[in-house]
């Protein structure tokens, strides 16, 4: 197993965090938000590749969150991120590299208008079935009144062109929390399943995002396939990115 720090106490910015990761041409690519904290206006999207980082215009001047990496249908690579003050008025951007992560075109709104919260992937890439529809999980949080998150699947029949929302239900009724948020699908015997993320534990949450100092904090693991590599990133007590490399073989010796 190979560990190594992406980013670790950089001047730049005062806390990272919720890294994401892409193998391409057998060649980690990963991102992360960075600023004063989760949530201040000055947090943006650094970008990682071959040991050099860059930060990405957007063109816009407010709070970066929760970036998303994922292949592209034309061997491209695309990037989601969330944009807004509050998390209840996330905004989904995308943009796409050509060659790997090293440059990336105007970011775009996923889908125009939408600022109902985030469209698309809100922290796991989309998967891909093999009748090539595009399942996106996300989730939606409502923080005014009764606090509510429910989750979707963002399903998109044209390589990301247009999406349309799939809610996953959710008895409220029988929840003693909010909800659920941020999903995950992969692939099991029987085809697509789901997990759904309860309720926050740890730091103090709300619409504006989590306050902590982050100390002692491992957290928010992002991992792919890399041919017989697993490729893990997490963050580490907010002031560094940490990516794991593991051979699959050590994980199978281990079961």
């Amino acid at each position: 197993m190979k560990r190594e720090f992406l980013t670790l106490d950089d001047p730049r910015w005062t806390q990272c965090h919720a890294g994401t990761v892409a193998a391409v041409d057998d060649r980690p690519v990963a991102a992360w938000f960075a600023g004063t904290r989760e949530g201040t206006p000055d947090n943006r999207i650094v970008v990682w590749r071959d040991g050099s980082t860059h930060v990405l215009d957007t063109g816009r001047d407010v709070a970066h969150w929760n970036p998303v990496l994922a292949p592209g249908p034309a061997d491209d690579l695309w990037l989601f991120l969330k944009v807004g003050p509050r998390i209840s008025e996330w905004t989904t951007l995308v943009t796409h590299s050509d060659d790997g992560g090293v440059t990336w075109d105007r970011a775009r709104e996923l889908v125009p208008g939408d600022a109902s919260g985030g469209r698309g992937p809100v922290r796991n890439p989309p998967l891909v079935t093999p009748g090539g529809l595009w399942l996106a999980p996300g989730s939606v949080e409502r923080w005014g009144g009764p606090v509510r998150w429910d989750p979707f699947v963002d399903v998109s029949s044209d390589g990301g062109t247009t999406w349309l929302r799939a809610p996953i239900p959710v008895d409220h009724a029988a929840l003693t929390g909010a909800g659920h948020i941020q999903p995950t699908l992969w692939w099991g015997r029987a085809g697509a399943r789901r997990r759904r993320r309860g309720g926050r534990v740890g730091p103090p949450a709300g619409d504006g995002g989590v306050v902590t100092d982050g100390v002692g904090e491992y957290s928010y693991p992002s991992a792919v396939l890399d041919g017989d590599l697993l490729l893990v990133t997490y963050t580490w007590q907010r002031r560094g990115i940490v990516l794991v490399t593991l051979p699959i073989t050590d994980l199978e010796d281990a079961q």
